[in-house]
């Protein structure tokens, strides 16, 4: 993960990180989740925990419900089985729709039980955003 350009940008005050977590508390949302998180998104958490770009809120390991992977990707299963290869990475609170990643990191918009890819990682994602 390119983390010159997001601190760059929380230097810039475009971008608020919170704290980061550990690897042990990454391993266990992975366990909650039965999901194994890409590399990139592992460094994210460890580094930033979760963030706010914009008006985007990336969810990530925080101790808020609001913004944390783990609450946010379980409340959105149980509404949408098939959700339940994914994580949810952002909520754009509008229209339902979702923000979602699978294992290998691709990024999609998630609607109307429709999926459509957005990011080839979830890296890329947050870089758009920042732009």
């Amino acid at each position: 993960m390119n983390k010159e350009h997001i601190d760059q940008a929380i230097q810039e005050k475009k971008v608020f990180a919170l704290q980061g977590t550990n690897l042990e508390a990454v391993k266990s949302a992975e366990l909650k989740l039965n999901f194994k998180f890409p590399k990139e998104y592992v460094e994210f958490l460890i580094s930033y925990g979760a963030m706010s770009i914009k008006d985007h809120e990336i969810f990530g390991i925080a101790p808020s419900t609001h913004i944390d992977v783990l609450s946010n990707t379980l409340e959105e299963r149980e509404r949408y089985n098939v959700l339940s290869p994914y994580i949810v990475v952002e909520n754009l609170a509008f229209d339902g729709l979702l923000i979602t990643m699978d294992e290998k990191g691709l990024i999609y918009e998630f609607n109307n039980e429709s999926f459509e890819k957005i990011s080839d990682s979830f890296e890329q994602y947050i870089h758009q955003l920042i732009g």
